[in-house]
């Protein structure tokens, strides 16, 4: 694998002062003589400054970078690792979402590409921050022309690079819904800052673990979720509520409920609901009693289950994902609870979702056949069984949604069944078994 060639790597050394002069007079196209001019000496002082005999001062500095239009760029090694520093506020601004002050900074910052002609480290520095930027505001498509271009420098890369090179290859792929790619650049960037001597600027991973959770999660492999979430939650330790906390609880509660540990997720989620009303956040209020109703669906408590997604529906947008989620999962409870005739009255009352998109056309059509299929509608059944094996279940499959497709293998599986087809009734079984050994013994990207 590319990492094991390149995770030993050292920081190249770093250039002397009298070398980034020579090479930036040179850059320049100034000979000797006019670099003395300038700092009011001779040529043969200036040999001896590029060649490191001789001193220099404070003042002659000022006078090259200020002839070169490069007074912001930084020459002394004091100055280096204080626009090190100013790098790294930089990248912290990003995540804390201040765009704002951070493009001011940006701005400020761009002086690092005018040190490329005697120094690599700084400006890729520079670079792959701004990619965290760029990828921050939104604009997938710069940052991954940025990232094209930054790959013909991966050789020339250290650690430091290589580990935020990773980290915005992954960031990308999750943004395009590439998750098992994602996690193979993440897990490259976890070991490249588990790598012994780094500096400890790599052993908070707190938004890496976030990051590879995150995906876990997505992919519905709630057992790895987990080990990334526990790390988090052993480091974190802002007792303020917060968008973030909120989100990282919800996260962990989910993948409990996932994974089966039902009593620890109930406790996450009351904790989570008093916490988001707390701060009048009613997105996540609306995530909370969705994410109950998740619970009590899984424990097959469809009374409680269709309480909380009612509940839910009344703070999400109309036609929103979160919306149209709830209503489906309302609906397939109440189905679930036998509750036909009300189950057909809300996929009535909710049809206009069904021409808002591809996606939720997909849902709202599944449930009229989940529905007739447990209504035991002899004429409509081989009909409904071939869209749910044919687009439903792809569907779920493609998406990530696991336990979506297994609530309708389970479906099928009965529906054979009770048809007395053996052989299809243990394929779907048998589908079954597949999806829970890979969610929680063969777990891609581990």
């Amino acid at each position: 694998m590319f990492i094991e060639a390149t995770i030993q790597r050292e920081k190249p050394p770093t250039l002397s002062v009298a070398e980034k002069v020579r090479r930036l007079r040179k850059a320049k196209g100034v000979i000797q003589d006019e670099l003395a001019e300038i700092i009011l000496s001779n040529s043969a002082k200036v040999s001896r400054i590029e060649n490191g005999d001789g001193e220099y001062s404070k003042d002659e500095l000022e006078a090259i970078k200020r002839h070169f239009d490069t007074e912001h760029m930084p020459l002394t090694e004091f100055e280096c690792a204080t626009f090190r520093e100013s790098l790294y506020h930089w990248r912290n601004v990003i995540r804390d979402g201040n765009m704002a002050e951070a493009e001011k900074m940006r701005k400020r910052l761009s002086v690092a590409v005018k040190i490329k002609p005697f120094d690599d480290y700084l400006p890729l520095l520079y670079l792959l921050f701004e990619v965290i930027f760029l990828l921050t505001k939104g604009d997938v498509a710069a940052a991954e022309d940025r990232l094209n271009v930054l790959q013909a420098d991966l050789d020339e890369m250290g650690v430091e690079h290589l580990y935020y090179y990773y980290l915005n290859l992954g960031s990308l792929d999750a943004l395009n819904g590439r998750y098992e790619s994602a996690l193979k650049s993440y897990n490259q960037a976890l070991e490249l800052s588990e790598q012994p001597n780094n500096e400890a600027l790599f052993r908070n991973n707190e938004h890496l673990y976030y990051n590879i959770a995150s995906c876990y999660s997505t992919l519905e492999f709630p057992s790895s979720a987990i080990v990334f979430l526990s790390r988090i939650n052993k480091s974190y330790v802002d007792e303020k509520v917060t968008v973030y906390s909120l989100g990282l609880t919800i996260m962990t509660a989910l993948n409990y409920v996932n994974a089966g540990v039902i009593r620890e997720a109930e406790k996450l989620l009351t904790k989570c609901l008093l916490q988001a009303k707390s701060i009048n956040e009613e997105l996540f209020v609306g995530l909370t009693y969705m994410n109950f109703g998740w619970l009590y669906r899984k424990t097959e408590k469809w009374e409680k289950a269709i309480e909380y997604f009612d509940q839910a529906i009344c703070f999400f947008a109309a036609n929103s994902e979160n919306y149209v989620w709830a209503i489906y999962y309302r609906i397939h409870c109440a189905i679930q609870a036998r509750k036909l005739h009300e189950a057909e009255k809300s996929l009535e009352q909710n049809k206009s979702l069904h021409n808002i998109s591809e996606v939720h056309s997909i849902l709202i059509e599944s449930l009229g056949h989940i529905l007739a299929i447990s209504k035991r509608i002899t004429i409509f059944n081989e009909e409904s069984v071939k869209y749910i094996k044919n687009a439903a279940i792809p569907y779920f499959i493609k998406n990530y949604l696991q336990f979506d497709a297994i609530d309708c293998y389970r479906l099928l599986e009965k529906h054979y069944t009770r048809a007395r087809k053996s052989k299809d009734s243990a394929q779907m079984a048998e589908a079954i078994r597949n999806i829970y050994e890979n969610m929680f013994v063969n777990c891609k990207g581990e």
